[in-house]
């Protein structure tokens, strides 16, 4: 990683804040190394909140800004008052480090992949799941989780 990670920023019911950080920086160090890539972008910060998401059908979302700060939303189970149960708490934490993600992507202006699969971007399903960021995500979420959130999903069975 050439340049310095952006300041990072939380809004979430849960004290998540350093858990949050650090995932973001261990997903980020081991993206660059994977993908031998470092951050390239100006970018303002990285501010990451929770939703209560009753209403709406998408888990999370990432977008850059005009300022240059990244936003991630993610649906927060504490906030919609769910069970702190295993299953919820692996489901939010791959729902954000997907986010995580696209942050990397943004950060190091990476496109994804493509893939060699016809499919009908008429449809927009298929045309979502086979964005090349989008598989690379799809790709990459439960490895991270796997690997580096841990210590989030144990703080957030524990709560």
């Amino acid at each position: 990683m050439a340049k310095v990670v952006p300041p990072i920023s939380c809004a979430f019911v849960l004290d998540i804040d350093m858990l949050v950080t650090e995932l973001m920086h261990n997903i980020l160090e081991d993206y660059c190394k994977r993908f031998k890539t470092n951050i390239t972008g100006e970018h303002e910060r990285i501010v990451f909140c929770g939703f209560d998401g009753h209403n709406g059908s998408w888990k999370g979302m990432t977008t850059l800004a005009d300022n240059g700060t990244i936003h991630v939303q993610i649906q927060d189970p504490w906030l919609m008052n769910y069970d702190s149960n295993p299953f919820t708490v692996q489901f939010a934490v791959t729902v954000l480090v997907h986010e995580m993600i696209h942050v990397c992507q943004f950060l190091t202006n990476n496109k994804g992949f493509k893939a060699k699969i016809p499919f009908d971007k008429m449809d927009d399903d298929e045309a979502y799941y086979f964005d090349p960021t989008e598989m690379q995500a799809y790709m990459l979420e439960n490895l991270y989780m796997t690997k580096y959130g841990k210590a989030l999903r144990e703080y957030g069975q524990d709560f």
